[in-house]
């Protein structure tokens, strides 16, 4: 019962304060309070208590947690910060990438949200969400730099013996924009 009991949870961080356990309990308040919604301050805090003992799997965790949070105060120099942490301790994790592109997005730079989100795609190239994310960014005309970046990027996709449709879709924007297409 305590798993889906957001308020349960919390209270079961109190009986390992101090204790090894303790980053993992701060780092379990912390999703539990997400989950309540409302209280972005307060899974900031504990997100951060988490992150500042925890092994690398809670400091990341903690710190997308975290990011989140920020985001959803609009806080966005705070929640680039947060992801870039989440980077740090798994660089080849794609879910901080797909998060600062969410954030890139919300603070008008486009440019930094579809690298963001080519960088999640190439981390997980099947992931339908990221290459969703790229194509719609590249109908945006994110210029000729950008566009060029992503053509590279793409190339790998190509090369899958069985793409995603998003992929698929997206190979055909990047034809598309490239002139090779219809």
């Amino acid at each position: 019962h305590a798993a889906f009991d957001p308020n349960a949870r919390l209270a079961a961080v109190d009986r390992v304060r101090g204790t090894v356990a303790a980053p993992w309990a701060h780092l379990e308040a912390a999703m539990a309070l997400a989950e309540l919604g409302g209280r972005p301050r307060a899974v900031i805090d504990r997100a951060r208590r988490a992150a500042s003992t925890g092994p690398a799997f809670v400091r990341r965790e903690a710190s997308l947690v975290a990011a989140r949070a920020a985001l959803d105060e609009d806080l966005g120099a705070e929640a680039s910060r947060l992801a870039d942490a989440a980077t740090a301790d798994d660089p080849a994790d794609p879910r901080p990438h797909a998060l600062l592109s969410r954030i890139a997005a919300r603070r008008g730079r486009r440019d930094e949200a579809v690298l963001a989100a080519l960088t999640a795609l190439r981390l997980q190239p099947r992931s339908p969400w990221a290459a969703r994310r790229v194509a719609d960014f590249l109908r945006e005309d994110p210029g000729p730099e950008v566009e060029a970046r992503v053509r590279e990027a793409t190339a790998a996709l190509a090369r899958e013996p069985v793409p995603s449709a998003e992929a698929e879709a997206l190979l055909g924007v990047v034809a598309e924009r490239a002139g090779d297409g219809a």
